[in-house]
Formats: C-alpha cells, structure tokens, sequence
C-alpha cells in the first residue's frame, strides 16, 4: 500500500511486511520480479535473497534468483547488494546488470536495450505514449495502477498527446 508495483513472473513468490516501528520496508522474493519501489527516503526498501540482500529507497530493477545465482538488473536509480559477510555491499548504477554467484563472485555488465525490453515485457512498467488518444492513456494508467478515472468532458478522450510517464 506503499505505491510500490511488482510485476512478478511465472512461478515467483513475494512475501512483504514492513518494520513494527514503519521505518523500513522488507520482502523475500522467490523467482523473479520487475519492481517499482515508490520512493521514500525515510523508508528503505530491502528484499532478502538468501545470504544477499537488495536495498532501495526508490528505483526500478528487475531481481531473478534461482538456485546458483542472483541476477540484478537496475533500470532507474541505485541499488545496493550486499551480502551478511560483505555488508558494504556494491551500488549497482541505472543501466547495470549485476549476477552473483553462490561462491561470492559478482560480475558487473552494462545493459543494452534488448535487456530493459526483456525485462519489461508483459509489464505496464514503459508508460510512453506517441500520438495516443487520451482514451488508450487512461485506460493504461487505471490498468497499471488499479484505478479509475473519470472525465466530464468525453471530447477530451478522443485528444492525441506525446508524452512519457515511465518512472525514470
């Protein structure tokens, strides 16, 4: 309830809860999923995967975990994995892909943009618009956030605009 959005994929499991005292915000994550953590700076936002550990205050990443490695993908804003052994951790920039290994190896590759189309495949996370009636862009923002929007004017439904909404 946090404005947080997570696309989770085929067979993936998210567990949230938050601190008794609110100040952070956890989740345990199984398989893989795109998130869009909304920002608060008071409240980080840390998802435990095993012995790791990914710590955000408000950014876009796609976190894959499987048995013999962690795969991080960071969209937009920074990251940080780090590890109960290694708590100084790395920051993993916008456009990075980090994998880590089971035996403590981190390998540390730029993203091209295959990768964020991957990634975001099936997702309502890419909110660009290109000459598109206000109609097609309400329709995505109620989908993408559970709402519902309502206009008085109907003329405006039919209004073409360029924009882009994705969270950068």
């Amino acid at each position: 309830n946090d404005g947080t959005i997570v696309w989770l994929r085929q067979a993936s499991k998210l567990i949230y809860f938050e601190n008794p005292d609110k100040t952070e915000r956890h989740a345990e994550l199984t398989g893989e999923g795109l998130f869009e953590v909304a920002k608060d700076a008071s409240r980080p936002f840390i998802i435990n995967c095993g012995a790791m550990k990914v710590r955000v205050l408000g950014t876009s990443f796609n976190l894959r975990i499987n048995k013999e490695t962690i795969e991080l993908k960071v969209l937009t804003g920074k990251v940080k994995l780090s590890s109960t052994d290694d708590e100084e951790g790395i920051v993993v920039e916008p456009n990075s892909k980090v994998i880590y290994s089971g035996k403590g190896d981190i390998e540390k590759i730029t993203m091209d943009e295959n990768d964020v189309q991957t990634i975001t495949a099936s997702t309502e996370y890419n909110m660009q618009f290109q000459n598109t009636t206000m109609d097609q862009i309400i329709y995505r923002i109620e989908k993408k956030f559970n709402v519902n929007i309502k206009v008085d004017n109907a003329k405006i439904k039919k209004c073409k605009i360029t924009a882009d909404f994705t969270d950068r």
